[in-house]
Order: structure tokens, then sequence, then C-alpha cells
């Protein structure tokens, strides 16, 4: 289990969308993880 936080909404949705990441991804997380739950998100106030 892990968790990652980011500064804004926005920064998030920057991050997962960038294609170096989708590229990282596709090659080991994907191949690697069989299943993930998102068990909450919240916005710091």
């Amino acid at each position: 289990m892990f968790t990652i936080r980011f500064p804004s909404e926005n920064a998030q949705e920057s991050f997962f969308a960038d294609t170096d990441y989708q590229a990282v991804k596709t090659e080991f997380f994907d191949a690697s993880v069989k299943s993930i739950n998102i068990i909450a998100g919240y916005s710091k106030p």
C-alpha cells in the first residue's frame, strides 16, 4: 500500500496525463500489478 499526494487536483491530473508517466506505467506498473483499489480521496482544506 502506498499513498501519493498532490498540491492540487490540477497537478494530479497533469501528472497522470503526462506521456512519460504513461509510458513508464505501461511498461512496469501494468505488467506487475494485478489490481488496484482506491480506498479514499480527499482535498486538503
